[in-house]
């Protein structure tokens, strides 16, 4: 990853799944939603104007 200078790694959210379907409480019991929001909050986003995601 040494091509990837300063690269950042977070745990993001995972979304539980049942049956091919999104389980709503499943994800909200499994969710680190605390540490979530740190990690949004600390993100640094002032060099970048547009963000695009394909996920």
């Amino acid at each position: 990853m040494a091509v990837f200078n300063g690269y950042q790694l977070r745990n993001g959210l995972t979304f539980s799944v049942d049956k091919g379907q999104v389980s709503y409480f499943k994800t909200l019991l499994t969710s680190k939603s605390i540490a979530f929001i740190k990690d949004v909050k600390k993100l640094d986003l002032t060099d970048y104007d547009l963000v695009i995601s394909d996920f």
